[in-house]
């Protein structure tokens, strides 16, 4: 039995904090696992709340590429983050940091040195800012990290070469209880899932509907990130529907009927939940021909890629795509009996599992 702290910088909950929420589950069956997040009652402590928590004082950072004001929330952070981290380590001996956010690994990586402590590190994200890559890139290649955990090749890809020495792909799993797929009748209703945000590309997606002659139902699902987006998008197509965030997305695309889920991200997604998520219903998927999407669809499905790709940011190429698929209803159901076999063959809870209790045990 091992002493795992691991870290989460977040409050709200993401795709990154549902993995965070697996890795505890995994962790804690063979180990003392302590969880340490930000302070309040926020919806990431209350999704953890089976695990023992410590928090700290935190400002989140800007996604994307980093504003003045960032370096500020970074400063404030550090000496919040150590303080507590400092004050955590004198009582108590962790054999295994798991850094589950990166934007907080300077800070325990410094932390680290004055207590001795491995560092896991799970790379989610791909840094835009280059100070802030560079940052990172310094932080991982130091003697403490262990072990360098890529959601992709793509999130691995921004590593130095030291760094990728140390650096393994683990893709997320999408869950158990992976059920037989099952023909259904045509809905013509379709859904993007992810917060929405000028990255996800939701607004390529509401131009896109405008083109198309056939009228799609659009479930738009995810928390509002910018409200000036959000507002864009509604203006832009004034039929979609938004859901909100939604406890389970699986379940919410089968009670719905959705036909497909669009990936119309147009930066930095280095692996697609809502894609796998959406091949484990047996969802045919159609997504930007970039980044963690594109690696999925051309490492398992390559033989339906040109289908399931469109150029990024592009309405008019997603449009033509959109008909296409609903033009053959054969190759709609050839795609979703490929696609829900691909996760059950590679992104199982079990497998993930393994990976996950190998890579810390070996430590």
């Amino acid at each position: 039995m091992k002493n795992i702290l691991l870290v989460e910088a977040r409050s709200t909950i993401g795709g990154g904090q549902i993995i965070s929420r697996d890795i505890c589950q995994v962790l804690s069956k063979e180990n003392d696992l302590t969880v340490f997040l930000p302070e309040g009652n926020s919806p990431l402590s209350q999704m953890l709340q089976d695990y023992p928590q410590t928090t700290f004082k935190h400002k989140e950072l800007s996604r994307g590429k980093k504003k003045i004001i960032d370096y500020f929330r970074f400063l404030y952070n550090f000496v919040c983050i150590a303080t507590s981290l400092i004050t955590l380590l004198r009582h108590k001996k962790y054999d295994i940091i798991y850094v589950q956010h990166l934007s907080v690994l300077p800070i325990v990586m410094a932390v680290a040195k004055l207590f001795p402590t491995d560092i896991v590190a799970h790379v989610h994200v791909k840094y835009d800012d280059r100070k802030a890559l560079w940052l990172i890139n310094k932080s991982l290649s130091s003697q403490n990290v262990k072990k360098i955990i890529g959601v992709s090749n793509y999130a691995l890809s921004q590593l130095s070469k030291q760094n990728l020495s140390k650096s393994v792909v683990v893709y997320n799993h999408v869950g158990s209880n992976l059920t037989t797929v099952l023909r259904k009748p045509i809905s013509y209703k379709i859904a993007i899932v992810g917060d929405i945000a000028h990255s996800k590309g939701q607004i390529v997606l509401a131009e896109a509907l405008n083109i198309l002659p056939q009228k799609l139902e659009c479930h738009v699902v995810g928390s509002i990130v910018d409200d000036d987006y959000a507002q864009r998008v509604g203006q832009t197509n004034d039929k979609l529907i938004f859901a909100g965030m939604v406890p389970n997305v699986r379940e919410y695309l089968t009670i719905n009927d959705i036909d497909m889920v669009v990936v119309a991200s147009i930066s930095g997604e280095t692996f697609s939940l809502s894609m796998t998520e959406a091949w484990s219903i047996g969802l045919p998927t159609i997504a930007s021909n970039d980044t963690g999407m594109k690696e999925l669809v051309s490492t398992f499905l390559p033989e339906h890629k040109d289908l399931m790709l469109f150029k990024t940011g592009s309405a008019r190429e997603l449009a033509a795509k959109l008909q296409q698929m609903y033009a053959s209803t054969d190759q709609m159901h050839s795609i979703s009996t490929s696609a829900h076999s691909v996760v059950v063959d590679n992104f199982d809870m079990l497998t993930f599992s393994k990976k996950i209790t190998n890579i810390v045990n070996e430590l």
